[in-house]
């Protein structure tokens, strides 16, 4: 059985070196039997118990220190690498290992080493448009440093134990695969169980299709010639970071090849700049375009629906006059009718010519009542129309909203009070409580970065708002509460058991109360 820890700068690329290892038969890393950490989840513990400091506050080589874990942690360890017996080859990427690579050393004879480095701008062309206005002189040397106290650290490590440890270039990685798994099984004797036949970018330009671990070893597009031109031109400024690239590139086992690499003409980056400057243009047309469109489309919706208030303002109006006029014509027929009665039974003015008079009249009021009924019916139906039409409307500008319960509960006060609530059914939930909070806050956060993105809208939008308040009620959420506000500091640690105990006081009080009210 043979074990590949991956060890590199964030910034490095590990993680396409990860997957061309994957892809080629390398297995994914199982977690521990008994408490299920993945292997970087413990390198995190370790890091955490003996104060390692944060791999982006590392300013020098000094500020990394091999740490010296106790017996007691080699348990868990174990766990880990009992529960990836039934594999021939596995392994697992993790920054954070930088500060265990001797412990890794001593606890297992057979693990392989493998140094992922890259050029220390690769970290200029991966910032995003929000990091960009935040970068300063001060950040780029900042990270320059970050960069160079991590790598000088990584290449002591591999120069000591070259027979254990392989380095790599990320970009010769990713671009010549056969190449890097050739050197590499020749160096640690390491034959990795392929499944597949032939080089994974032969089968994606014969059938057209890449799947999602494919689409990991395809060699990605270099950086533009404007951006390779600048980054090599900020590059002279730190010359002595240059230095440090060169000692790795003359050091690791497959370096950058000179094929991929070629001085930026100023000419090439000037037009490049010119034509990426004509692509953005005309993006922006585009979408400010499809805007305005969008615009033009919301304006007509609101204006056809002041019309349909208008409408339906009028039709409300002439309804109520239809209706008034039925009852003044129900009422004159019961005059007339009523004549009729007087006169036929008066003997002195009950005349032939009189009762036809008052028959005429009376079969005009009922024809005309008829039409008036008729009118109103027709009014009817157009009323229902524009209401339901309305109603269309205002759902398609005002849409309707579920779920506020579900929001709440992805909330990291009801996630951590859940977990608090399990494990304290039995002693051993108690004792790995803290492994337990502390793994489920990572998943909180990592879940946030993949959601950023997502603007939902305010949870008192929603139609099902009064759930929401119901689990805020849940001790769920109120012992996730208080861990989240006090767990900052250590007099809130201090306060937090006597907070806890007074909140399940009040919410069994108030359930108590609640079926006694039953």
């Amino acid at each position: 059985m043979s074990k590949i820890l991956i060890v590199g700068h964030p910034n490095s690329g590990y993680r396409d070196v990860e997957g061309v290892l994957h892809k080629h038969g390398m297995k994914r890393a199982n977690p521990s039997r008994r408490e299920g950490f993945q292997a970087y989840e413990i390198s995190n513990i370790l890091c955490r118990a003996h104060h390692a400091p944060d791999l982006n506050t590392i300013n020098s080589e000094n500020d990394i220190r091999q740490i010296d874990a106790k017996p007691v942690w080699n348990g868990v360890i174990l766990d880990l690498l009992l529960g990836n017996l039934e594999h021939e080859v596995w392994g697992w990427s993790d920054p954070n290992a930088i500060f265990l690579l001797e412990h890794w050393k001593q606890i297992d004879p057979d693990i392989i080493f493998m140094m992922v480095y890259d050029s220390p701008y690769r970290f200029l062309g991966e910032l995003t448009a929000d990091e960009i206005p935040k970068i300063s002189s001060h950040t780029v040397k900042r990270f320059f440093d970050n960069w160079s106290a991590y790598n000088k650290h990584m290449l002591r490590f591999f120069l000591r134990n070259q027979e254990r440890c392989f380095m790599v270039h990320a970009q010769q990685a990713r671009s010549e695969t056969t190449r890097y798994l050739n050197a590499l099984s020749s160096h640690i004797d390491l034959q990795l169980p392929s499944r597949a036949n032939g080089s994974a970018l032969n089968h994606i330009q014969q059938n057209g299709v890449a799947s999602a671990e494919q689409r990991a070893i395809i060699p990605r597009p270099t950086a533009p010639e404007t951006d390779r031109y600048f980054m090599a031109c900020i590059m002279d400024v730190y010359p002595e970071y240059n230095q440090h690239y060169e000692e790795l590139q003359s050091s690791a086992n497959l370096p950058l090849h000179d094929t991929l690499l070629h001085d930026p003409c100023p000419l090439n980056a000037w037009l490049a700049n010119m034509k990426q400057q004509s692509r953005t243009t005309d993006l922006v047309s585009q979408l400010s375009g499809s805007h305005i469109q969008q615009l033009k489309e919301i304006t007509a919706l609101k204006r056809m629906n002041n019309e349909l208030n208008v409408e339906n303002e009028r039709l409300l109006a002439l309804l109520h006059d239809i209706r008034e006029k039925r009852i003044q014509g129900d009422h004159d027929k019961q005059s007339l009718k009523q004549q009729g009665n007087n006169l036929s039974d008066s003997p002195v003015i009950g005349t032939t010519n009189n009762t036809e008079e008052l028959k005429m009249q009376l079969r005009e009021t009922t024809e005309e009542n008829e039409l008036l009924l008729s009118q109103l019916n027709k009014v009817q139906e157009k009323l229902e129309r524009y209401y339901f039409e309305n109603r269309k409307l205002k759902q398609h500008l005002h849409p309707k909203y579920y779920g506020a319960a579900e929001r709440v509960k992805e909330h990291l006060s009801y996630r951590l009070g859940a977990v608090m609530i399990q494990r304290s059914r039995s002693l051993s939930g108690w004792l790995t409580m803290p492994f337990a909070l502390l793994r489920e806050q990572q998943a909180f956060y990592r879940n946030n970065i993949d959601k950023k993105n997502r603007k939902l809208p305010p949870i008192n939008t929603y139609q099902d708002a009064e759930e929401a308040e119901k689990v805020k009620k849940h001790l769920s959420y109120r012992l996730g509460a208080i861990m989240v506000h006090y767990g900052s500091s250590p007099v809130g640690w201090l306060k937090m058991p006597f907070l806890m105990g007074r909140a399940i006081k009040a919410f069994r009080l108030e359930r108590e109360q609640a079926y006694d009210h039953k």
